[in-house]
């Protein structure tokens, strides 16, 4: 599966979507601050994708079907 289709899907289990990083033991909370920081901004950078994907989906579908119909005229 694709990571685009993936997160259409709302697969949040794919394994290149980040999860949310937990504080490991010893670490300083400021490195955690930063890792915490980096995940937000790959989701934010998710969610942008996936809103970019709902957008572009119709157009796809009617460029398959042009596709699709070309390609059955073509045999005749």
């Amino acid at each position: 599966m694709s990571i685009g289709r993936a997160v259409a899907e709302g697969d949040l289990e794919y394994p290149d979507i980040p999860k949310q990083p937990t504080r490991k033991e010893g670490e300083s909370k400021r490195k955690y601050n930063r890792r915490l920081h980096r995940y937000q901004q790959d989701q934010r950078l998710y969610a942008r994708l996936h809103k970019k994907m709902e957008a572009a989906a119709p157009s796809a579908i009617i460029d398959m079907v042009l596709v699709i119909r070309s390609a059955a005229l073509a045999d005749d």
